[in-house]
């Protein structure tokens, strides 16, 4: 029984992962003017991510708690650095929370990080894409959760600056591009990709910064609490 729910459950979260590709790719071929209606869709399957891992997962009060506060956390980053174009915190406090607590828990602080700090900056057509692009930078994190011997500083200050340019920036950009490309077409896309490179990489340089000063302080005081209450079964710390 615990297998065949296991089974399920990954094969669900792998499914529900892929189809925000599959939406975006059915758009392009069939209804490329429905931008809105897409980015509607985008939201809704990124959510249903969040809600699959609360069916499964079943996380005490104490856990969602925790992913609260530290969402929580990375929304005050980016608002206390909104004076600072591309330097924010929110994506070390997102990759580092995807370190110490796992893939899920990652992927769920991100989402909920990037879909409630719009509220203060704004929602647009980008929000989808960036709740996808955070939550990934999370989920990605949780892969190195399990391991015997934690990662050096400066591998966590390299692993932010590629996840924050190659994954985060990318999926941004891509939300720019497929809007523009019913528009510009491919002279559109490309000049969204090449105009974004100088800001994914301050963006990417200043995560790997903020790493340095910032992952050791929390994965140790994240380390402390886990253990102490014994939240995600404390998986990640054995």
């Amino acid at each position: 029984m615990a297998t065949s729910r296991f089974v399920v459950k990954h094969k669900a979260a792998w499914a529900l992962l892929l189809l925000p590709a599959l939406t975006v790719l059915l758009w392009l071929a069939l209804f490329p003017d429905q931008y809105f209606l897409v980015a509607v869709l985008l939201v809704v399957e990124v959510l249903a991510l969040w809600l699959l891992y609360l069916e499964f997962e079943k996380p005490s009060p104490r856990e969602l708690a925790l992913m609260a506060a530290l969402a929580t956390l990375g929304v005050a980053g980016r608002a206390l650095f909104f004076f600072v174009p591309q330097v924010k915190p929110t994506a070390a406090i997102v990759l580092i929370s995807g370190l110490a607590l796992g893939r899920a828990p990652g992927f769920t602080i991100g989402l909920l990080t990037m879909f409630l700090s719009n509220f203060l900056f704004g929602q647009s057509i980008s929000t989808p894409f960036q709740m996808l692009g955070m939550g990934l930078v999370g989920f990605a994190g949780g892969f190195f959760a399990k391991r015997e011997r934690p990662l050096s500083l400066p591998l966590v200050a390299g692993l932010g600056f590629g996840l924050t340019f190659l994954l985060y920036g990318l999926l941004v950009d891509s939300g720019s591009a497929l809007f523009l490309y019913r528009w510009q077409g491919n002279v559109g896309v490309w000049s969204v990709y090449l105009a974004g490179i100088p800001f994914n990489f301050v963006h990417a340089l200043s995560t790997a910064a903020f790493l340095f000063f910032l992952s050791p302080l929390l994965t140790r005081q994240l380390t402390r609490i886990c253990r102490k209450y014994g939240l995600f079964r404390s998986r990640m710390l054995e």
